[in-house]
């Protein structure tokens, strides 16, 4: 009997990178990845395409000879500041990728499920907590933009042509790996020791570590369908900037008081945390640890 595949868009960026690992380790299907970049890894189930995710590159692949379980698209863009200085080059990163996609399933695999990885920057500014999928989407950045129209075209796909799809949005992900985003730029500066931040302290946000977030990703494929679910991927818990800063700086010697510049960068929320109730989130790792474990794996690589 021919061994089932799962297909991974953006297979070389960091959750891509990270399912694939997941699912080698963790399952027996095959793995097709499909991303602008290799990922070194050697394993007899893993079968790469270093190539651009359009419909047209989608079409030399041979993927449509193989029996797929699920396509995951993580690819997309990944930077709220990039996509407002350039948001037409993040609209062909995040939301033209997810239609080619969407249209090589329509017409190739049918049958094959498809996960789509949004972020919670689909609901822009929130004033209560938690949020919950029911929310009003509002968002703020052409990077949260970009990714409601992406998820708009996995609705319509299912609806109209019956493609089985769930849609994931990701709060803040981090985890070993990761070399950029708050982690990576706190541990380069306390490192240097430096005690300066930007913004206020305040702003909340929810982290689900990449280990965690992984597991989930895996888990939601069972729950795909024509009715196109939505779940919210996070911790259910909020951080404040400061108490994350806070857990980072226990790992650096003699680093005065943190300080923030009160300044608010253009597309950021005031704070995010995510109504999980109906989410199948696989959780085990809490913030501490997770940080205290990032903190190890950056002192090894600088």
């Amino acid at each position: 009997m021919k061994i089932k595949t799962i297909v991974v868009l953006g297979g070389a960026g960091f959750i891509g990178s990270n399912l694939i690992n997941y699912l080698i380790e963790n399952t027996d299907f095959d793995v097709v990845s499909i991303s602008r970049g290799n990922l070194h890894l050697s394993s007899d189930r893993l079968t790469e395409y270093c190539l651009d995710i359009t419909l047209d590159n989608l079409f030399t692949t041979k993927i449509n000879e193989l029996d797929i379980l699920a396509f995951i698209n993580c690819a997309g863009g990944g930077n709220v500041q990039e996509s407002h200085k350039q948001p037409h080059k993040d609209f062909y990163k995040t939301t033209a990728c997810t239609a080619d996609i969407l249209e090589y399933i329509r017409v190739n695999n049918l049958s094959s499920k498809y996960i789509q990885l949004s972020s919670a920057a689909v609901y822009g500014n929130c004033f209560e907590f938690p949020i919950s999928v029911d929310t009003p989407l509002k968002p703020m950045s052409a990077y949260g933009y970009n990714n409601l129209m992406a998820e708009n075209l996995v609705s319509f796909y299912s609806k109209v042509y019956g493609v089985n799809t769930a849609v994931l949005r990701i709060f803040s992900v981090y985890g070993n790996g990761l070399k950029k985003q708050i982690l990576w730029d706190a541990c380069l500066k306390m490192h240097q020791g430096n005690n300066s931040f930007f913004g206020t302290g305040q702003e909340v946000r929810d982290f689900i570590n990449i280990d965690d977030l992984v597991g989930t990703i895996f888990n939601s494929i069972q729950f795909a369908s024509d009715n196109a679910p939505v779940f919210n991927c996070g911790s259910g818990k909020g951080t404040k900037i400061s108490e994350l800063l806070g857990y980072v700086q226990e790992h650096f010697d003699n680093l005065p008081k943190l300080k923030f510049s009160g300044e608010v960068k253009v597309g950021d929320p005031i704070g995010y945390i995510a109504d999980i109730s109906k989410s199948p989130i696989e959780q085990t790792i809490k913030i501490d640890d997770g940080i205290a474990r990032y903190v190890n794996w950056f002192k090894k690589e600088i």
